[in-house]
Protein backbone atom coordinates (compact mmCIF):
# COMPACT_ATOMS: atom_id res chain seq x y z
CA UNK A 1 0.00 0.00 0.00
CA UNK A 2 1.41 3.35 -1.07
CA UNK A 3 1.05 6.38 1.22
CA UNK A 4 1.82 9.92 0.01
CA UNK A 5 3.34 12.29 2.59
CA UNK A 6 3.58 16.05 2.13
CA UNK A 7 4.02 18.73 4.79
CA UNK A 8 2.13 17.63 7.90
CA UNK A 9 -0.25 15.52 5.83
CA UNK A 10 -0.40 11.92 4.66
CA UNK A 11 -2.78 10.53 2.03
CA UNK A 12 -3.80 6.89 1.79
CA UNK A 13 -5.21 6.59 -1.77
CA UNK A 14 -6.50 3.06 -1.24
CA UNK A 15 -8.61 3.87 1.83
CA UNK A 16 -9.31 7.40 0.52
CA UNK A 17 -8.23 8.93 3.86
CA UNK A 18 -6.28 12.15 4.42
CA UNK A 19 -4.44 12.57 7.72
CA UNK A 20 -3.09 15.67 9.44
CA UNK A 21 -0.50 14.11 11.70
CA UNK A 22 -2.37 11.13 13.13
CA UNK A 23 -5.83 12.71 12.90
CA UNK A 24 -8.10 11.98 9.91
CA UNK A 25 -9.39 14.97 7.94
CA UNK A 26 -13.03 14.63 6.92
CA UNK A 27 -13.50 15.47 3.23
CA UNK A 28 -16.22 14.70 0.65
CA UNK A 29 -15.40 11.80 -1.65
CA UNK A 30 -14.92 13.91 -4.78
CA UNK A 31 -12.49 16.21 -2.97
CA UNK A 32 -10.36 13.23 -1.95
CA UNK A 33 -10.45 11.89 -5.51
CA UNK A 34 -9.36 15.31 -6.77
CA UNK A 35 -6.42 15.27 -4.36
CA UNK A 36 -5.40 11.76 -5.45
CA UNK A 37 -5.38 12.76 -9.12
CA UNK A 38 -3.35 15.93 -8.47
CA UNK A 39 -0.78 14.15 -6.31
CA UNK A 40 -0.33 11.32 -8.79
CA UNK A 41 0.34 13.97 -11.46
CA UNK A 42 2.35 16.22 -9.15
CA UNK A 43 4.64 18.68 -10.86
CA UNK A 44 2.40 18.61 -13.93
CA UNK A 45 -0.49 20.80 -14.96
CA UNK A 46 -3.73 18.80 -14.96
CA UNK A 47 -6.30 20.52 -17.14
CA UNK A 48 -9.78 21.24 -15.83
CA UNK A 49 -11.31 19.15 -18.62
CA UNK A 50 -9.13 16.18 -17.69
CA UNK A 51 -10.02 16.50 -14.01
CA UNK A 52 -13.76 16.70 -14.69
CA UNK A 53 -13.61 13.73 -17.08
CA UNK A 54 -11.81 11.70 -14.41
CA UNK A 55 -14.01 12.71 -11.48
CA UNK A 56 -17.37 12.64 -13.27
CA UNK A 57 -16.90 10.22 -16.20
CA UNK A 58 -20.62 9.59 -16.75
CA UNK A 59 -22.09 12.90 -15.60
CA UNK A 60 -22.18 16.29 -17.26
CA UNK A 61 -21.13 18.84 -14.64
CA UNK A 62 -20.16 22.49 -14.67
CA UNK A 63 -16.67 23.80 -14.00
CA UNK A 64 -18.00 25.33 -10.77
CA UNK A 65 -18.14 21.84 -9.24
CA UNK A 66 -14.42 21.38 -9.79
CA UNK A 67 -13.70 24.88 -8.47
CA UNK A 68 -15.66 24.07 -5.30
CA UNK A 69 -13.69 20.83 -4.86
CA UNK A 70 -10.37 22.64 -5.09
CA UNK A 71 -11.57 25.37 -2.73
CA UNK A 72 -12.63 22.77 -0.14
CA UNK A 73 -9.27 21.03 -0.48
CA UNK A 74 -7.37 24.26 0.07
CA UNK A 75 -9.35 24.98 3.23
CA UNK A 76 -8.60 21.50 4.57
CA UNK A 77 -4.90 21.91 3.77
CA UNK A 78 -4.81 25.50 5.09
CA UNK A 79 -3.41 26.44 1.68
CA UNK A 80 -3.41 30.09 0.61
CA UNK A 81 -4.44 30.39 -3.08
CA UNK A 82 -1.98 33.28 -3.48
CA UNK A 83 0.97 31.41 -1.99
CA UNK A 84 -0.18 27.90 -3.05
CA UNK A 85 2.07 25.72 -0.94
CA UNK A 86 0.22 22.66 -2.22
CA UNK A 87 -2.21 23.38 -5.07
CA UNK A 88 -1.36 26.02 -7.67
CA UNK A 89 -3.84 27.44 -10.16
CA UNK A 90 -2.41 27.72 -13.66
CA UNK A 91 -4.48 30.43 -15.29
CA UNK A 92 -6.40 29.26 -18.33
CA UNK A 93 -5.12 25.70 -18.02
CA UNK A 94 -5.85 23.90 -14.77
CA UNK A 95 -4.20 22.94 -11.47
CA UNK A 96 -0.86 21.57 -10.32
CA UNK A 97 0.23 19.97 -7.05
CA UNK A 98 3.51 21.75 -6.27
CA UNK A 99 4.52 20.45 -2.82
CA UNK A 100 7.25 17.86 -2.34
CA UNK A 101 5.69 14.41 -1.95
CA UNK A 102 7.33 11.39 -0.33
CA UNK A 103 6.02 7.94 -1.21
CA UNK A 104 6.04 5.47 1.68
CA UNK A 105 5.24 1.77 1.50
CA UNK A 106 3.20 0.66 4.48
CA UNK A 107 0.65 -2.02 5.41
CA UNK A 108 -1.68 0.55 6.97
CA UNK A 109 -2.33 4.28 7.28
CA UNK A 110 -0.22 6.29 9.76
CA UNK A 111 -2.96 6.67 12.37
CA UNK A 112 -2.46 4.64 15.52
CA UNK A 113 -6.17 4.73 16.32
CA UNK A 114 -8.31 1.58 15.94
CA UNK A 115 -9.73 0.82 12.52
CA UNK A 116 -13.27 1.21 13.86
CA UNK A 117 -12.52 4.84 14.80
CA UNK A 118 -11.12 5.60 11.35
CA UNK A 119 -14.14 4.09 9.67
CA UNK A 120 -16.49 6.10 11.83
CA UNK A 121 -15.05 9.49 10.88
CA UNK A 122 -13.61 8.94 7.40
CA UNK A 123 -14.07 6.45 4.56
CA UNK A 124 -17.09 8.15 2.82
CA UNK A 125 -16.91 5.64 0.00
CA UNK A 126 -17.31 2.71 2.41
CA UNK A 127 -20.15 4.59 4.11
CA UNK A 128 -21.85 4.77 0.70
CA UNK A 129 -21.82 0.99 0.27
CA UNK A 130 -22.68 0.35 3.93
CA UNK A 131 -25.52 2.85 3.81
CA UNK A 132 -26.88 1.41 0.56
CA UNK A 133 -26.83 -2.10 2.02
CA UNK A 134 -28.51 -0.91 5.22
CA UNK A 135 -31.24 0.86 3.24
CA UNK A 136 -31.82 -2.25 1.15
CA UNK A 137 -32.03 -4.54 4.21
CA UNK A 138 -34.39 -2.18 6.02
CA UNK A 139 -36.58 -1.90 2.91
CA UNK A 140 -36.83 -5.68 2.71
CA UNK A 141 -37.63 -5.91 6.44
CA UNK A 142 -40.41 -3.31 6.16
CA UNK A 143 -41.96 -5.04 3.16
CA UNK A 144 -41.75 -8.43 4.86
CA UNK A 145 -43.40 -7.09 8.03
CA UNK A 146 -46.22 -5.55 6.01
CA UNK A 147 -46.76 -8.82 4.15
CA UNK A 148 -46.93 -10.85 7.37
CA UNK A 149 -49.47 -8.46 8.88
CA UNK A 150 -51.88 -8.69 5.96
CA UNK A 151 -53.33 -12.12 5.23
CA UNK A 152 -54.64 -10.93 1.88
CA UNK A 153 -51.24 -9.89 0.57
CA UNK A 154 -49.77 -11.97 -2.23
CA UNK A 155 -47.08 -14.61 -1.68
CA UNK A 156 -43.48 -13.59 -0.74
CA UNK A 157 -42.32 -14.50 -4.22
CA UNK A 158 -44.21 -11.45 -5.52
CA UNK A 159 -42.66 -9.02 -3.01
CA UNK A 160 -40.32 -6.50 -4.60
CA UNK A 161 -37.50 -4.54 -2.97
CA UNK A 162 -37.38 -0.87 -3.87
CA UNK A 163 -34.59 1.63 -3.12
CA UNK A 164 -35.50 4.45 -0.74
CA UNK A 165 -33.35 6.95 -2.63
CA UNK A 166 -31.71 7.13 -6.04
CA UNK A 167 -29.80 10.41 -5.84
CA UNK A 168 -26.66 11.44 -7.69
CA UNK A 169 -23.65 11.60 -5.38
CA UNK A 170 -22.75 9.93 -2.07
CA UNK A 171 -25.53 8.88 0.36
CA UNK A 172 -24.65 7.29 3.69
CA UNK A 173 -25.36 7.06 7.46
CA UNK A 174 -29.13 6.26 7.16
CA UNK A 175 -31.24 6.65 10.32
CA UNK A 176 -34.97 5.89 10.55
CA UNK A 177 -37.48 7.86 12.60
CA UNK A 178 -39.08 6.09 15.61
CA UNK A 179 -42.37 5.68 13.75
CA UNK A 180 -40.60 4.17 10.73
CA UNK A 181 -42.15 6.66 8.28
CA UNK A 182 -39.07 8.75 7.53
CA UNK A 183 -35.37 8.21 6.91
CA UNK A 184 -32.60 10.73 7.57
CA UNK A 185 -29.30 10.43 5.76
CA UNK A 186 -26.15 12.29 4.72
CA UNK A 187 -25.93 13.36 1.09
CA UNK A 188 -23.13 15.17 -0.73
CA UNK A 189 -25.56 16.68 -3.25
CA UNK A 190 -25.50 16.42 -7.02
CA UNK A 191 -22.49 18.73 -7.24
CA UNK A 192 -20.37 16.80 -4.73
CA UNK A 193 -20.36 19.67 -2.20
CA UNK A 194 -19.96 19.38 1.59
CA UNK A 195 -22.27 16.60 2.85
CA UNK A 196 -25.38 17.77 4.70
CA UNK A 197 -28.25 16.00 6.48
CA UNK A 198 -31.52 15.33 4.61
CA UNK A 199 -34.79 13.60 5.52
CA UNK A 200 -37.58 12.12 3.39
CA UNK A 201 -40.71 10.03 3.76
CA UNK A 202 -40.19 6.31 3.17
CA UNK A 203 -42.87 5.88 0.53
CA UNK A 204 -43.17 9.27 -1.18
CA UNK A 205 -41.92 12.79 -1.59
CA UNK A 206 -38.55 14.39 -2.13
CA UNK A 207 -35.77 14.88 0.36
CA UNK A 208 -35.77 17.90 2.71
CA UNK A 209 -32.47 19.49 3.68
CA UNK A 210 -32.13 19.83 7.46
CA UNK A 211 -28.64 21.30 7.81
CA UNK A 212 -26.85 24.16 6.07
CA UNK A 213 -23.49 24.36 7.80
CA UNK A 214 -20.00 25.08 6.45
CA UNK A 215 -17.98 21.90 6.06
CA UNK A 216 -19.25 18.30 6.06
CA UNK A 217 -22.07 17.30 8.45
CA UNK A 218 -22.61 13.73 9.60
CA UNK A 219 -24.37 11.38 12.07
CA UNK A 220 -28.08 12.21 11.45
CA UNK A 221 -29.14 9.77 14.20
Amino acid sequence: MMIYKFGQFALDPELRVLYRGSEPVVLPGKCLETLVVLIRHRGQVVSKDELMATLWPDTAVEEANLTQNVSTLRKALADDPKQHRYIATVSGRGYSFVATVTEVQGPQAPSSKPVVSRLRHTRPRQYLWTGALALLLISVSVLLAMWRGDSTRSSPSQTKSLPLTSLVGSEYMPAFSPDGRQVAFVWSGEEGSDPQIYVKLIDAGTQLRLSNLPGPVSFPA
